[in-house]
């Protein structure tokens, strides 16, 4: 396809037994022509391996690494001059998911990166717990996570839950604390609510966003409201 991409993908999927699968996938590509932040010709790889294991069916444990290698300008103010170097992200995820999973679910992940660009080191983590109930005609889901990264390039995406036909990954990144919770009511087979409020609570600025989104203050609140009849 004219993307200026060229490349080889390779996935291999392996299941011993019922308890353990392990995943894994192999990508090399190449840029024949300039990009966004790299001005030259470039390459690169990504290597992603996840382990998963199912002691019993209320617990379910996996561990992911993801290593990816791509090119970036790099500006050099002394020489007045900017060259291409390759950067190079690690990304770790270990997640445990416990309770009943018929109205209870319990979710605990600890994530974290790194990020190498010439002589710069820089990485982030973050903290989450989940919470899901479910109940009759009612669902909840919550969340609480802390993190801290050095940069944007270290910014840990985390999939949240949202109303329907909505879709939520925000980028964590900076220093502080995300929290949000969503109610569901089935109030019959032809009406669903939906109410989610989601906080964030920075520690390391004073101000949030920029241009006509710009939050003076700490805190970020995100409400959303969904009713769906249907005919």
């Amino acid at each position: 396809r004219n993307i200026n991409e060229e490349g080889f993908y390779m996935g291999l999927r392996f299941r011993p037994n019922r308890r353990i699968n392990l995943a894994v996938y192999g990508d090399r590509f190449s840029f024949p022509w300039l990009r966004f932040r790299a001005d030259a010709p470039s390459d690169g790889y990504e290597y992603l391996a996840r382990l998963s294991y199912q002691p019993s069916r209320n617990i379910l444990l996996f561990f992911q690494a993801r290593e990816e290698s791509k090119a970036r300008n790099v500006t050099l103010p002394e020489r007045g001059m900017s060259l291409v170097d390759q950067g190079l992200r690690r990304n770790f995820i270990f997640n445990i998911e416990y309770g009943n999973r018929e109205n209870l679910q319990l979710r605990s992940r600890v994530q974290w990166s790194t990020y190498e660009l010439g002589s710069s080191l820089t990485g982030g983590m973050t903290l989450v717990q989940d919470l899901n109930w479910q109940w009759k005609k009612w669902r909840l889901s919550t969340r609480y996570a802390l993190f801290d990264t050095d940069d944007f390039d270290n910014r840990q995406f985390v999939f949240e839950r949202n109303v329907l036909y909505a879709f939520a990954i925000p980028a964590y990144f900076g220093r502080g604390i995300r929290t949000y919770a969503m109610v569901q009511y089935k109030a019959d087979k032809k009406t669903s609510l939906w109410f989610r409020w989601a906080r964030t609570r920075f520690t390391d600025r004073d101000r949030i966003g920029s241009g006509l989104e710009i939050i003076e203050g700490k805190l970020r609140n995100d409400l959303t409201a969904q009713i769906i009849r249907s005919f």
